[in-house]
């Protein structure tokens, strides 16, 4: 039998070797990934990272303010024969100089339809009454009455899909506990301003990378309270059992200076009316 030739055998070694480069170049370019993946990549690793620390929320020195209105509730006020604390979940910044200017804070939403959040202490009064504004405060916008539940929590408030806040445009709520329903100047009231701002592209494109459950994160980094906590309180609605999401929550409100509420549970209420 004759034997294969010297030129027959390098032939083969090279053939071989090639065959394995391309191989190996197409494994590597397969398992490469693409510019938009390493940045949706990046992303994620990032929210990780983060969300190994609690979620916070980090309010700026300097934030824009509207005036106070008179006869807002800032503590135990009396109501009905006794006495309740109505607390509006609201970054507590600047405190003794917003309330020296008699101002308040203005907090921003890209949703059309934000929730608003308001605690309110044990009563035996059975109704409040939600009012949204304009900034002139001359035109009612949007107004319902909501049944307490006769224990004490968090109780929220969604403006509805028939009416949509104007990008741009500020606008001025008000959440009164009705302690005299013949006379609605014994009412406990907090209060809070929202501005909706457009929905940046960068947020956007991050909301669109990650995982609903790191979406408050992303708010959060955007300094959208308003969003932040909505979210965050629809991730807990969703999953009530889940201890790491009550855990944000808690380390949320304690990161804007409401730690004395920031383990009262979360209720949802049907409105009785709403116009």
């Amino acid at each position: 039998m004759k034997k294969p030739s010297a030129y027959l055998k390098t032939f083969s070694l090279v053939l071989s070797l090639g065959m394995a480069i391309a191989v190996n170049s197409i494994a590597t370019a397969s398992l490469k990934p693409s510019p938009s993946q390493l940045s949706q990549q990046s992303l994620s690793e990032t929210l990780l990272a983060q969300r190994r620390n609690p979620l916070g929320f980090k309010v700026g020195r300097v934030r824009s303010s509207r005036q106070r209105s008179g006869g807002v509730s800032r503590g135990p006020r009396e109501c009905a024969g006794e006495m309740i604390t109505v607390t509006s979940l609201l970054p507590k910044v600047n405190e003794e100089e917003l309330a020296q200017k008699k101002q308040i804070e203005l907090e921003t939403t890209v949703d059309p339809h934000p929730t608003f959040f308001v605690y309110v202490s044990q009563t035996s009064v059975e109704e409040v009454n939600f009012t949204l504004l304009n900034e002139k405060g001359n035109r009612v916008i949007h107004s319902q009455t909501l049944a307490l539940p006769g224990r004490p929590g968090v109780i929220s408030v969604t403006i509805p899909e028939d009416v949509e806040l104007e990008v741009g445009q500020s606008y001025h709520w008000l959440f009164a506990v009705q302690c005299d329903p013949m006379d609605s100047a014994g009412n406990v009231t907090v209060e809070g301003w929202v501005q909706r701002v457009a929905l940046d592209e960068n947020l956007t494109k991050e909301l669109n990378q990650v995982p609903e459950s790191d979406r408050p994160q992303v708010y959060a980094k955007y300094g959208l309270w308003t969003d932040t906590l909505s979210s965050l309180a629809q991730l807990r609605e969703n999953a009530p059992n889940n201890s790491q999401l009550r855990e944000d929550w808690q380390a949320l409100l304690q990161s804007v200076g409401l730690q004395e509420i920031a383990n009262e549970q979360l209720i949802s209420l049907l409105p009785e009316s709403d116009n």
